[in-house]
């Protein structure tokens, strides 16, 4: 996994990003993880997995931590939880 970062006038951007090449699916799959910390408000996660070959976003999740607020979908399935999330795209993830 690799990691940036960005500060700004009120706050921070912490990213994580990887990659996987799926032998099985005979495709280049790119996570990209992102935390927003900013002065006075609730941190915000955000999750995308893209599909390289194709040029395309296979899943993405978002929370502001203190809100039930979640945007949460896998290849077009909604999900309620993160766990949910990285369950659903452990086989892009995997071999």
């Amino acid at each position: 996994m690799g990691q940036w970062g960005l500060k700004y006038c009120v706050g921070r951007i912490i990213g994580n990003y990887g990659n996987h090449y799926s032998s099985r699916l005979n495709k280049c799959i790119y996570l990209e993880i992102s935390n927003t910390y900013t002065h006075g408000k609730a941190p915000f996660r955000a999750m995308r997995l893209f599909d390289l070959n194709e040029n395309r976003e296979i899943a993405t999740y978002s929370k502001i931590e203190v809100d039930a607020f979640v945007y949460c979908l896998v290849e077009g399935k909604v999900c309620r939880t993160e766990d949910e999330w990285l369950t659903l795209i452990k086989p892009f993830m995997e071999d």
